[in-house]
C-alpha cells in the first residue's frame, strides 16, 4: 500500500492515488485472474461466500472440502502418547501453524494470563515472522514468554513431528481474526481425539460441531476468550466429553476422488476427448457448452 511505503502502482504497474485505489485495482486484478480457469473450487462454504462477496459470480466456485488423513494421524498420536506418556499435571493448550497478527496468538496468550487458571499453558508450536517486516507483534508475545513461564514458545515444527506434539496436548485453539477458509490445524486436533478453542471467523466454528467438540468463542472479545478459557482450564469432565466426540472430518482419498472426476470432466469438456486413465471413473459425456469470455488453463493447455 502506497501509505505503507509501498510502490504506488497496481499490479499491471499502472499508478494508483492512493490505498483505496491500489486496494481496487488489486481486487481487480484479482477477478480477472479467477475468471480464467475452467473449474474454481473452494475448501469450504465459508471460502466460497468470501469470495463471492468479493465479487466472484455466484455459482462460480464449488465446493470440494479437503481431506484429512484421519486414520495415519490418529495411529501416529496414539503411538506418541503410549511412548512418552505425560509426566506433569499441567492443561496443555496449543496454538500450531504461524504467529501472524491475523491469527491471534498474542491476544490468545493475553487472555491465558489474564484467566488465571492454576496449571494452564499455553504451548505455541508455530513461526515467529515479522509481518511485512513489521517484528512488534511477535516481540510482544516473545517478550510475554519471557516474563510468564505459562507462555511457551516451540518454534515451528516439521510435518513428521506433529503426532508428538499433538501427543502431549489437552486440545488445540485457533483464535484467528480474520477469515480462515478451512482451519487446517485444529481438523488435525480433532482427528487426534482432542477439543478446540476456536473463534467464530471464516470455516471455523464448524470444527466444533455446535459445542459437542470444543468451543466457539466470538473473534477479538477479549471476555468471552478469558471465560472460555477459564472453563477448558478447570472442566476436565467436559474436555473429555469434547474429545469423545467422534469427528466427521472428510478423509483424503474421498477428496482426491472428487477432484480427480472434475479435472477429467474439464479435459473432456475442452478437447471432447476422454484421457487415457489408471482406473475408470465416472465422468459425464462431452457437451458443447457455451465458450467462455477467457481462454482457461485447460484451453491454453490442450490448444482447444
Amino acid at each position: 500500500m502506497p501509505s505503507r511505503g509501498g510502490e504506488p502502482r497496481d499490479p499491471e504497474r499502472a499508478p494508483v492515488a492512493d490505498d483505496a485505489a491500489a486496494a481496487a485495482a488489486r481486487t481487480r486484478f484479482a477477478l480477472d485472474q479467477l475468471a480464467l480457469p475452467q473449474r474454481l473450487f473452494a475448501p469450504s462454504e465459508a471460502a466460497r461466500a468470501t469470495y463471492e462477496r468479493a465479487g466472484v459470480p455466484s455459482g462460480r466456485i464449488r465446493v470440494v472440502e479437503n481431506g484429512i488423513d484421519c486414520g495415519a494421524l490418529t495411529s501416529a498420536v496414539r503411538a506418541a502418547r503410549e511412548r512418552n506418556a505425560r509426566a506433569d499435571a499441567l492443561v496443555h493448550l496449543g496454538f500450531l501453524g504461524t504467529a501472524l497478527p491475523s491469527k491471534g496468538a498474542l491476544e490468545l496468550a493475553e487472555a491465558l494470563l489474564e484467566a488465571a487458571v492454576p496449571g494452564l499453558v499455553l504451548d505455541v508450536h508455530a513461526a515467529l515472522p515479522p509481518y511485512h517486516g513489521d517484528a512488534r507483534y511477535v516481540q510482544a508475545l516473545q517478550a510475554l514468554a519471557a516474563r510468564d513461564a505459562r507462555i511457551r514458545l516451540h518454534g515451528p515444527y516439521a510435518r513428521s513431528e506433529l503426532p508428538r506434539i499433538l501427543a502431549g496436548l489437552d486440545g488445540v485453539a485457533a483464535p484467528s481474526r480474520w477469515h480462515e477458509v478451512y482451519g487446517l490445524t485444529v481438523r488435525e486436533a480433532r482427528a487426534a481425539g482432542l477439543p478446540v478453542l476456536v473463534s467464530d471467523r471464516g470455516d471455523l466454528a464448524r470444527v466444533a460441531e455446535g459445542g459437542e467438540a470444543g468451543l466457539v468463542v466470538p473473534a477479538d472479545d477479549r471476555a468471552a476468550w478469558v471465560a472460555a478459557l477459564r472453563r477448558f482450564g478447570t472442566d476436565a469432565a467436559a474436555r473429555a466429553r469434547w474429545s469423545q466426540r467422534a469427528s466427521t472430518l472428510r478423509d483424503v482419498e474421498s477428496m482426491t476422488l472428487e477432484l480427480e472426476r472434475e479435472y477429467v470432466a474439464a479435459i473432456v469438456e475442452v478437447t471432447g476427448r476422454m484421457p487415457s486413465l489408471l482406473h475408470p471413473i465416472d465422468v459425464p459425456p462431452a457437451s458443447a457448452p457455451p465458450e467462455p469470455p477467457r481462454r482457461g488453463f485447460l484451453r491454453r493447455l490442450f490448444g482447444a
